[in-house]
């Protein structure tokens, strides 16, 4: 992962392995562990190599990013504090492309989403929706879903629960993730997940996501 920027007050410039940056701050945010909810987001993204501009104006952030073929993502962020509580309301729209799990076809890709968040204490609760279009060489879908989730943590200890419902021409996605996260020292962690996936979508015989599982995940971890 290679990526270079230039910054100052206008903002920041920057290049190279950056395609998630939108989709990374417009996002509900992961919970207990590192892992992310199956399906939560735009099922298009951009290529790995990318470029764009990053803002902030008062409680308001605009990221945006482009790459070569032309696709795009575009997202606004407003968050600030009220009281004793904190909210954030994040906005997106990308043109991307996927390659579906057959390995061959190339999907076009067009998307709205929003995420709504609310924290209180060690506490927060979130809920995200989208719609998306799906296009290949001949057929077309629409993709709508729903995510949403809460994550805690007491002292050394981290809990967080999230679930996510979807349809594609009416087959249906689901997901869930519940995590566990135990504090050993500074930036050293134990986490523990279940990760359920069930997406497994057929339009016009092209094999989208063909995905069923369950994983019990153990890890160890370690930031700062």
């Amino acid at each position: 992962q290679v990526a270079g920027f230039v910054g100052g007050v206008w903002g920041t410039l920057y290049a190279g392995n950056v395609s998630n940056q939108v989709f990374e701050d417009t996002r509900r945010l992961r919970g207990a562990t590192h892992l992310n909810l199956a399906g939560d987001g735009a099922l298009g993204g951009l290529s790995d190599i990318s470029a764009g501009y990053k803002g902030r104006y008062g409680p308001i952030i605009v990221s945006s990013l482009i790459d070569a073929d032309s696709h795009y993502d575009l997202g606004v962020t407003f968050q600030r504090p009220i009281g004793n509580k904190d909210y954030r309301v994040a906005l997106r729209h990308n043109n991307g492309r996927l390659l579906a799990d057959d390995g061959l076809t190339q999907i076009d890709t067009k998307s709205v989403s929003s995420v709504a968040e609310y924290v209180f204490g060690s506490t927060r609760y979130d809920i995200g929706a989208g719609m998306e279009r799906l296009s290949d060489i001949s057929n077309t879908a629409n993709r709508w879903y729903t995510s949403a989730g809460l994550s805690t943590k007491q002292g050394a200890w981290g809990f967080s629960a999230e679930g996510h419902y979807g349809q594609v021409d009416n087959e249906q996605e689901l997901s869930a993730l519940i995590g566990l996260r135990r504090d050993i020292a500074r930036g050293l962690a134990v986490t523990a997940a279940i990760d359920y996936e069930d997406r497994q979508v057929d339009i016009g015989g092209v094999n989208y996501t063909d995905v069923k599982d369950t994983r019990a995940i153990l890890g160890l971890s370690y930031g700062f």
